[in-house]
């Protein structure tokens, strides 16, 4: 009757919950129960149906509890908390690792789970590359890690032919190893040749020729690649570096004393050389091993003298005022790209300098210039070659030519005097030969 009555029997929970709330209070009392409970837990789960049953009970209040929004967060961070804890025990995060890629392998054996998750990948990474900023780290990072991938596998692969090359040297390296390699392989070339016909064998011996032929073919375009880009100290000719062998001038000088260096190590004072090493070609290397100068040793007269300021950047025609010959020739190209060559005969003018230098006009400096038409003769229509000159250019050339030997030879002189011997106005015409003084006379009339 008195629990029939809500209202009391509210009343008595209410009293019953602070009667054992007052007596758990006590440490005793809760161990005694902790006790009992464990006990009746363990009795109560012996039995599997009941197990099951309390197992989905307890699914259903733990899904009950966490539909409320306020238990999930506590929820989440203690279990955060407590999962931090676990992982912070490297042997417990190994055999986590170990346990979840078991799981995940057992997950992925079914196809329609893969299937599943290349699809979620496929989003995921559609929505990362759409992404400006996401999409440029993971292109930079995939060039980054697809880098090393190609540099590991390119050291891989160096590794394996280094270790494949120490093998075969080291197997080489023994004298009865490559007499059996050869044997071996004779045998096959002879196994192989008996095997074929007349006319393979012919044909295999013109792809032999042809080998051979190309393969000197490459080796003498790999010599002169180049071209002749070493000269001989002593004689000056320019060689191939397979022409030249060095010479030590220290070596030199010990073993032959009163061997006179300075003239067959002629061009080591234009460019010294610290080592004392210098090259020579094979001619003058014998000649100075001996102790003995060669006879194309620049210093016997082989050696081309200094050209004089007043000579250097004269032009064409200037050279040829003051020549004491002008050869006529016909130059053409051999080919393309070929050297040059002279066709028909030379046809060699002698030039009177004096005459020459005295037509040019008396009075002029440095900066005058004239025009100067020069003709095969006099009667030819056409000029052989037309240039502007600078006649004080010529005039100091001059004055230097005639106390050379080649114009003392000739008996070439220059008399300075002649610009105040003659007048401004008088003309003194250019004659190459006598035979046209005829003409000049009939044209100065």
């Amino acid at each position: 009757m008195v629990r029939s009555d809500s209202e009391e029997r509210r009343r008595e929970q209410s009293r019953n919950t602070a009667d054992y709330a007052t007596w758990r209070s006590i440490e005793e009392n809760r161990g005694r129960e902790r006790t009992r409970d464990a006990a009746a837990h363990a009795s109560a789960r012996s039995n599997s149906e009941e197990r099951r049953r309390q197992q989905v009970q307890n699914t259903a209040d733990h899904a009950t509890w966490r539909s409320i929004e306020e238990n999930r967060g506590p929820e989440r961070a203690r279990d955060a908390v407590a999962r931090a804890m676990v992982r912070s025990d490297s042997e417990e995060r190994r055999r986590e690792q170990s346990r979840n890629t078991a799981d995940h392998a057992t997950w992925r054996s079914s196809e329609e789970n893969r299937g599943l998750e290349r699809l979620r990948d496929a989003a995921a990474h559609r929505i990362t590359r759409n992404n400006h900023i996401t999409g440029h780290r993971s292109k930079r990072t995939n060039t980054v890690h697809h880098r090393n991938t190609r540099l590991q596998q390119r050291f891989r692969e160096q590794q394996i032919q280094e270790m494949a090359d120490e093998r075969l040297l080291t197997y080489r390296s023994s004298s009865q190893n490559r007499q059996a390699e050869s044997s071996r392989q004779s045998q096959r070339n002879i196994a192989a040749r008996a095997q074929l016909s007349e006319d393979e064998r012919e044909d295999q011996r013109e792809r032999q020729r042809r080998r051979s032929r190309a393969t000197a073919r490459e080796q003498y375009l790999r010599n002169i690649k180049d071209g002749p880009t070493k000269f001989c100290t002593c004689c000056g000719g320019t060689w191939f570096p397979s022409q030249v062998s060095g010479l030590n001038i220290r070596t030199i000088s010990s073993k032959y004393p009163n061997f006179s260096l300075d003239n067959a190590f002629y061009l080591s004072r234009k460019f010294p050389s610290p080592s004392g090493k210098y090259q020579f070609c094979s001619t003058c290397r014998q000649g100075v091993s001996k102790g003995r100068i060669p006879s194309l040793c620049l210093s016997n007269g082989f050696d081309f003298p200094e050209i004089p300021e007043c000579l250097k950047n004269l032009t064409c025609l200037e050279e040829r005022l003051i020549s004491p010959r002008i050869p006529f020739m016909r130059i053409i190209s051999l080919g393309y790209e070929r050297q040059c060559g002279i066709r028909s005969a030379v046809v060699n003018v002698p030039i009177s300098v004096p005459d020459t230098v005295s037509v040019l006009p008396r009075t002029f400096d440095s900066t005058h210039v004239i025009q100067v038409h020069l003709k095969r003769r006099l009667e030819y229509s056409h000029n052989f070659m037309t240039e502007t000159i600078r006649p004080g250019r010529v005039i100091q050339a001059v004055r230097y030519l005639v106390n050379t030997e080649l114009y003392r030879k000739h008996n070439i002189s220059f008399d300075g005097d002649w610009l105040n011997q003659m007048g401004a106005e008088e003309e003194i015409p250019f004659i190459a030969d006598e035979s046209d003084r005829e003409v000049v006379e009939e044209l100065l009339r």
